[in-house]
């Protein structure tokens, strides 16, 4: 008998299209490509308005979307760049701004009570 290591590994809708930068979209269909020439490939259906418009019935293209990364401080940020994005990220405040919002909440409060 032969042992393996193995599960059945689950992740939530929004995670996945949250990483692939699909945020809002919605996933129809995930399955793997046995007819591609490498059998390394998942299929996800998804539809979301960066994609392309098709209607019913019609055939869906296949496109694998790119990412670029860059180095930033510690971490690696990746930026989806193909299909391209119809709407920026949101740019998240740095510390220092953080640190600003802060004390003018603090100074807000304050004069107020």
């Amino acid at each position: 008998m032969t042992v393996r290591y193995a599960a059945i590994v689950t992740i939530d809708k929004k995670v996945l299209l949250d990483y692939l930068q699909f945020e809002g979209g919605e996933i129809h269909d995930i399955r793997l490509d046995k007819d591609s020439w490498s059998p390394n490939i998942i299929e996800i259906v998804i539809e979301h308005p960066d994609l392309d418009k098709v209607e019913e019935g019609f055939q869906l293209r296949k496109i694998t979307p790119a990412y670029r990364h860059w180095e930033r401080g510690r971490y690696t940020k990746l930026l989806r760049v193909d299909p391209p994005r119809s709407k920026p990220l949101p740019r998240k405040p740095s510390y220092r701004q953080l640190v600003i919002n802060s004390l003018k909440h603090r100074g807000a409060k304050r004069s107020s009570g």
